[in-house]
């Protein structure tokens, strides 16, 4: 099974320029953080119609990946990865918090909206948590659900 996540950036401002400049300041944080992001119109059609009626001007959809090279998450959200050069699921899961912490950093970004394996018509759980208890959180899913990857919305604030 393949690992989806994606998601909504609520922004304070939704003129165009700060939508652009805040895309690029997400791709740069991607970037630092070795993962993959596709913003905006860039994203898969799958999400980009999940989405529809969550949007409006003040949103940005987004989809993180593996690496830019990637589709998925596969690597980065599965319960553990039996090769010893991988981290591990905590490591992973403070790599994804400080990623979305750096980004919350920019002051631009109202809310978070932050979906795992939540497509439409396969929705399980809303969490309204902070930034700093997401990794946290994540791995209590991952043992809560005995090696299933967790189907979850997280609705993330400062």
């Amino acid at each position: 099974m393949s690992i989806g996540v994606s998601g909504i950036f609520y922004m304070k401002n939704g003129s165009v320029e700060s939508k652009k400049n805040f895309s690029y300041t997400v791709i740069q944080v991607a970037y630092k953080s070795k993962l993959g992001c596709k913003l905006g119109g860039n994203v898969s059609c799958e999400v980009a119609d999940n989405y529809k009626k969550e949007l409006d001007k003040y949103s940005i959809p987004f989809e993180l990946m593996d690496t830019p090279l990637d589709t998925m998450s596969d690597d980065m959200f599965y319960y553990e990865l039996y090769d010893e050069q991988s981290p591990c699921l905590n490591e992973r899961m403070n790599t994804i918090e400080a990623f979305l912490r750096e980004i919350y950093a920019s002051d631009e970004v109202e809310q978070i909206i932050l979906d795992i394996n939540y497509l439409d018509g396969f929705k399980e759980k809303t969490i309204k948590i902070g930034i700093e208890g997401f990794a946290k959180k994540m791995v209590e899913l991952y043992i809560t659900e005995s090696v299933y990857i967790p189907v979850v919305r997280f609705v993330l604030s400062r």
